[in-house]
Order: C-alpha cells, then sequence, then structure tokens
C-alpha cells in the first residue's frame, strides 16, 4: 500500500468509529437497554482492536516513508483523538450508573 492508502485508511478508520460509537452511545442514552451497552462494550473491544491495528500500520509506514511521515504522524493524532471522546463517553455512561443504579442491569 502507498503512503497515501494508510492515510485514507487511518482517517476512515477513525471516523468510522467515531461516528458509530456516538451514534450506540446516543442511541444507549435514548433507550437505556442492556442490550445496547453490552454491544456498545463488544464495540469498544472490537474498534479498538481494528484501531491499534490501524495505527501500528501506519507508525510502521511512517518509519520506512521518510518523505510522508509528518502525514502519516498526523493521521495517527487524528485515529487517537478518539481515545478522549471514548473516556467522556465512559465517564458519562458511568456517572449516570453511579446515580441510577435502577436504570441499567
Amino acid at each position: 500500500m502507498t503512503s497515501e492508502q494508510y492515510i485514507k485508511l487511518g482517517r476512515r478508520t477513525a471516523k468510522v468509529s467515531f461516528i458509530f460509537g456516538t451514534s450506540l452511545f446516543g442511541l444507549a442514552l435514548l433507550t437505556f437497554t442492556d442490550n445496547l451497552f453490552l454491544l456498545g462494550y463488544g464495540f469498544i473491544v472490537l474498534t479498538g482492536l481494528i484501531n491499534i491495528v490501524v495505527l501500528a500500520l501506519i507508525l510502521i509506514k511512517a518509519i520506512i516513508d521518510k518523505g510522508k511521515r509528518k502525514r502519516l504522524l498526523i493521521t495517527c493524532g487524528f485515529m487517537l483523538l478518539n481515545i478522549p471522546v471514548l473516556l467522556l463517553y465512559c465517564w458519562i455512561i458511568m456517572t449516570l450508573i453511579r446515580n441510577d443504579p435502577n436504570n441499567f442491569y
């Protein structure tokens, strides 16, 4: 794969992870359905693994391709922006569970 393809893959992976994760989070907040929370946990694990693999591939390509290194590393940073979003969503869910445990499980 070319560096441009890695950049597109990384950006697409980050965008899809964010959009689906935010959609799932919003739907879970609206419905408070146990199954959605379980689906959310699985989503976190699956997308986490996918993002780690893609991130590692881009980092390896950045080491190899010195000419595109800056753009590849910027793409890595873009992908890593999903981590604070994930932590915020987890904090919100945990706060809601702690404040009203009868709504969950």
